[in-house]
């Protein structure tokens, strides 16, 4: 569909609802700044702690403030998009399928079964995207890529980091969309 129109007529009607990246609304831009750079400081810390390298406490630059685990209002709009049973099935398979992977990562980890590690990293990446927990997607991918290649001991940090992450991303989770009573 173009969207041009001839010079002095009336500027063409666009389709509802447009996709998220395409809704200009308030706001918008500032929380997609804001994710990039939660993100970015999620990644870093991924990173060094891969390497070994933990920041120090009061290092500069602002990295050692944390950053937020999960997307909210990602995780917010899912919950609003299903019935309240729908949803708490959702996180308790959410919640099973994260231990399973887990383990199966882990498994992997000690094993040196590098392709394994890589299947189960990709698989995980998906599934923390659809739960919001963008930082530990964007740490999913980064495991996956560094799979064929990294050193084991580095392997083995980056392994032992992203399941801090995870606990960190569940436990946010449950934090912000806590089982009723």
């Amino acid at each position: 569909m173009a969207l041009h129109a001839a010079p002095g007529a009336a500027a063409p009607a666009l389709p509802l609802p447009l996709p998220l990246p395409l809704a200009l609304h308030r706001g918008a831009v500032t929380r997609d700044i804001v994710l990039a750079s939660a993100k970015g400081r999620a990644h870093r810390r991924f990173r060094r702690a891969a390497r070994g390298n933990h920041p120090r406490a009061g290092a500069g630059g602002g990295e050692d403030m944390p950053a937020p685990t999960v997307d909210a209002r990602t995780l917010l709009a899912l919950r609003g998009s299903m019935r309240p049973d729908q949803f708490a099935t959702l996180l308790g398979l959410f919640s099973k399928d994260l231990v399973t992977r887990l383990r199966a990562l882990d498994s992997a980890a000690r094993a040196e079964d590098r392709a394994r590690l890589a299947v189960e990293a990709h698989q995980l990446r998906g599934s923390a995207a659809n739960m919001g927990a963008m930082a530990l997607a964007d740490a999913s991918t980064q495991l996956e890529d560094m799979a064929p290649t990294a050193p084991a001991a580095e392997l083995r940090r980056a392994v032992n980091a992203f399941m801090a992450m995870a606990a960190e991303a569940q436990a946010e989770i449950e934090r912000l969309c806590p089982e009723p009573d």
